[in-house]
């Protein structure tokens, strides 16, 4: 009993450390937990997270997961492009992400996953700006998820501390 126990620890360990690597071609230093975004209801999307990411290389990232609810014909999120858009109308696009991928879990749910690469401009642009509205690209369809002030605010302190 006490080494099934222990055996069933150290496969639960080995499983989260490989999941927190998952880039191949570059190392990464530092990820942080994903922090979930507060928005107004933008259906499909029902559930939105980001993380910083550090690599060997020196540069920095940043990860986004979108969570999209099952639908009968079933929604495909772009990751390619995002768009921010600050509260003084001010526009920052990411895109070409270096990773990305797509899960689809047990409940039937997507997720859908990209890491970016971040330069100097983008990274000033989420430190000193209040992003309003993140937009994703939904079955080639804008869409505009708006945050809400907890969530500007979080993404602002947060970009300050680990950029």
């Amino acid at each position: 009993m006490k080494y099934s126990l222990a055996l069933a620890f150290i496969f639960l360990l080995i499983g989260n450390i490989k999941s927190q690597v998952n880039i191949k071609d570059h190392k990464i230093v530092y990820s942080s937990e994903l922090r979930n975004l507060g928005f107004e209801p933008a259906s499909p999307i029902i559930k939105l997270s980001y993380s910083v990411k550090k690599f060997v290389t020196g540069r920095d990232g940043i990860q986004f997961s979108v969570l999209v609810s099952p639908e009968k014909n079933m929604p495909i999120v772009n990751m390619d492009s995002i768009l921010f858009t600050s509260t003084d109308y001010k526009f920052l696009t990411i895109n070409k992400p270096y990773f990305d991928t797509t899960e689809y879990l047990i409940n039937m749910n997507i997720s859908y996953n990209a890491v970016h690469w971040l330069d100097e401009n983008a990274i000033r642009f989420l430190q000193n700006e209040n992003v309003l509205e993140i937009t994703f690209f939904v079955n080639q369809k804008a869409i505009p998820i708006k945050l809400n002030k907890k969530s500007q605010a979080d993404l602002k302190r947060f970009s300050k501390s680990s950029f």
